[in-house]
Parts: structure tokens; sequence; C-alpha cells
């Protein structure tokens, strides 16, 4: 990912056009120990889930991931804990959306697709740093829900709720109650027509300048296709292609 930095913080050379994105890519090009010393308490939890032998059972409503080859069926699946955690967002990524929410300092953040929490810890961490904003975050899963929230609840981040369902039932509710959205990250069903789907959905509640971050653009052709599909939408006015992730700026 850091080559693809290096070439979109090129695409923005002129900071006054995307300032916000520039200092966010910035940043996360130059991470550095202070953001370690922030953000080394999610690290530490996800070394715990990478050790824990511990089995979930759970009905799997996405797509799976690139980074396990999960099941592309939704289906009644068990795993082991260490084996979700080191399919979570990986480090890279987490410091990259910690960054961004750091440069955007949005109001309202939503995630879809919350796992074990680490990458809302992430973001979490960044909002109470800049003292800004709160995160709405989605995961369809009871047991990793409920894993989510112990994850929050030991990073002491009060502005952070996880909520439990999927997104086709969760969203229609929730939207109307926390527009306007400022950051958004889609995650957790991993299949092109979803992806656009979700995000067909939630347009109409982003904020202008919302900044929309897509997940697992490389996991398929499907999902690549989807992608070239939706940086071209009439409403995003920027986009940055970092192979695995996307990155849209509304207008």
């Amino acid at each position: 990912m850091n080559y693809g930095v290096l070439r979109a913080l090129r695409g923005v050379s002129h900071i006054e056009d995307y300032p916000v994105l520039y200092s966010g890519l910035a940043n996360y090009k130059s991470w550095n120990t202070e953001h370690h010393i922030e953000t080394g308490a999610v690290e530490r939890l996800r070394r715990v889930y990478n050790e824990s032998s511990n089995v979930v059972e759970y009905d799997d409503l996405g797509k799976g991931s690139v980074r396990t080859g999960g099941d592309r069926n939704t289906q009644r699946v068990r795993r082991v804990v260490s084996e979700i955690s080191k399919s979570s967002a990986p480090v890279h990524q987490c410091q990259l959306m910690y960054c961004l929410t750091s440069a955007k300092k949005p109001r309202t953040v939503l995630e879809l697709g919350t796992c074990l929490g680490i990458s809302a810890g992430y973001i979490g961490l960044a909002l109470q740093n800049t003292e800004t904003g709160r995160l709405y975050s989605i995961e369809g899963a009871d047991i990793l829900a409920q894993i989510a929230r112990e994850t929050i609840d030991q990073l002491h981040l009060s502005n952070t709720q996880i909520r439990t369902g999927s997104f086709q039932s969760v969203l229609p509710d929730l939207l109307p109650q926390i527009e306007p959205i400022d950051f958004v990250f889609i995650d957790g069903h991993h299949e092109g027509d979803a992806m656009t789907g979700y995000f067909e959905l939630i347009e109409p509640f982003l904020a202008p300048d919302c900044m929309v971050l897509f997940d697992d653009l490389s996991w398929s052709r499907d999902m690549r296709s989807a992608w070239n599909r939706i940086k071209v939408h009439p409403r995003i006015r920027h986009s940055v292609d970092l192979v695995t992730v996307g990155i849209g700026l509304m207008r």
C-alpha cells in the first residue's frame, strides 16, 4: 500500500485542493513512535486474539475475505478466534484509517463490518485524541459484536457504538438518525453488487466532503469492477486507488 500512498500523494500535490486527504496520507507515510504509543493498546488486544484458541459459531452474512479465502456463501460457520483475528484489517490499513480519521476530524463515522473491533479501535482512538465525533459500527454476527464491544470497553472508548444485525436491516433506521455522515469504511461483504448497493443506500446521507473508504478491492474482478463504477459516481469529486483500498471524496 505504501507505493499506492506515494502515488496518491503525487496526485494531490496541490494541498489546497485536498488538504485533509493530503494530510492524512502524509501522516500515514511518516507513521512514527508517537502513533505507535497512541494505538499500542489495540495491537496488544490483537495479539491476544491472534493467540486465542476459543471457537465461535455464527451465521456468516458476508462473502468472506481475501485474507482468509473465506467461504463465499452465507452459512453457519465455526471458526477459531485466532483465525478471525488474523483476517481482520491489517496493521498498515488500520494505521491509514487512524491517520485519515485524525486529519478529517469527523463528527459522525460509519463502519460496515466490525469483526473483532480492531479497526473500530483505531478509528475510535483517533476520534478520542481529536476530541471529535462518534463511530457507529455494524456487525452481523452476534458473537463477534460481543467480542468487539469487549474490545471497545477495554480501550475505554465511550465514542463508539456497535450495532448488531445485517447491514440491510440496520442501515434504514440508523442512517436518518446519524446523518450527515462525514467518514465511512465499507467492509464485511466482499461482493461487487453488495458494495455498490451499500454505497447507493448511504449516499443520500453523506455530508459534502465526506470521505468513503472501500476495502478489499483486489478480492475479485467483481470487486474491482464495482470500484471502477463507484469512483465515477456523480457525487465523487476525487478518488484514490491504493490497490486494496479505495478512497472516494464526496462533493
